[in-house]
């Protein structure tokens, strides 16, 4: 049964995940928050505290709803439980994280350990095209070396593109749209399988932590995020398309570099102005007090809004220039 070829099906389990993520994040929320899982929120000016970690829910759910589906695509079993494998392992680091606070140092080996699973089942290309230079045959090198640095990067760049509400959520959304767009184009079947989902969870989230949020998602939302759609990319062999679809996190990835050096601050946010209600450049080198610095303050809605729209926008017209190449 090919499960591309039921556009019905596809429906059915999107609104299952959406349905299922409604209900569930606020009964969880609530007893997380009575668990001691919650966050002071930095930007309002009552700092009232929401519970947080709920990207644990997601991720379970997301897990559950493609286990559980995983039937109808039998041929694709072992790439299926490799990339769940691989997202589990990230969501419990993830989890730990939001519980432990794990120093950066150590962060960066949360998305190593979950690459293993991919690097073990990997069988796609192992070839990069260089302008100038041509086609290269990279081998082992791909597989061994940047498979793990490119699971580093995409976990780690979300993770630190954050701090006002609904930014997280957004930007995995519009990603998650990327993988659905190229699955549709090129037929992946794999790709539809995973992504779908996970779309309807994070859009049933991003209805509890957009502005004024009533939760927030935590790093388990962030690693597992990173890594489960770094995982559907590598193996659905779209991997460079949907990095060049990162530009946004790849500019805050590497204007954060500075911010490394010497003692990270846990939360590198804009500082919130309460006589105005407005956000302000608190000199963290991120992408969003980069924003403030050229526009000006503004509003913590607003600040998400235009982080989210040129993460649309950047993915508009790489798909755009991609459909245009290959296929006229």
């Amino acid at each position: 049964m090919v499960l591309s070829s039921f556009w019905w099906i596809h429906l059915l389990i999107f609104f299952t995940a959406f349905s299922a993520s409604l209900i569930a994040i606020p009964l969880a929320a609530r007893k997380f928050k009575d668990a001691g899982l919650k966050g002071v929120n930095l930007h309002s000016k009552s700092r009232e505290v929401l519970p947080e970690s709920l990207g644990l829910i997601i991720g379970m759910i997301t897990i559950i709803i493609i286990i559980l589906t995983s039937f109808l695509l039998g041929q694709l079993i072992s790439l299926i439980y490799t990339i769940v494998m691989s997202a589990t392992i990230a969501l419990v680091l993830g989890f730990a994280d939001d519980v432990l606070s794990i120093r950066w140092r150590y962060k960066i080996l949360i998305p190593f350990i979950a690459s293993i699973p991919l690097i073990l089942n990997y069988t796609g290309s192992t070839t990069v095209e260089i302008p100038f230079i041509g086609v290269i045959e990279l081998g082992l090198i791909y597989t061994l070396i940047l498979i793990p640095l490119i699971t580093v990067y995409m976990a780690n760049s979300i993770n630190i593109y954050a701090g006002v509400n609904l930014l997280e959520v957004g930007q995995v959304i519009v990603l998650t749209g990327v993988i659905i767009f190229i699955g549709v184009v090129t037929g992946s079947v794999l790709a539809l399988h995973m992504a779908i989902p996970f779309l309807g969870c994070c859009l049933a989230l991003a209805w509890f932590n957009k502005y004024p949020a009533r939760v927030f998602v935590g790093n388990s939302f962030t690693y597992f995020s990173g890594m489960f759609l770094v995982s559907v990319a590598l193996l659905a062999n779209m991997e460079k398309l949907f990095i060049l679809c990162t530009f946004p996190q790849l500019v805050n990835f590497l204007y954060s570099l500075k911010d490394f050096t010497g003692k990270t601050l846990r939360h590198r946010v804009p500082r919130y102005n309460v006589s105005t209600g407005l956000l302000e450049d608190s000199g963290n080198h991120t992408l969003l007090n980069l924003i403030i610095k050229l526009r000006g303050p503004m509003s913590e809605k607003k600040l998400s809004s235009i982080l989210i729209l040129i993460q649309l926008l950047n993915a508009i017209i790489v798909l755009a220039g991609w459909s245009l190449i290959v296929y006229i």
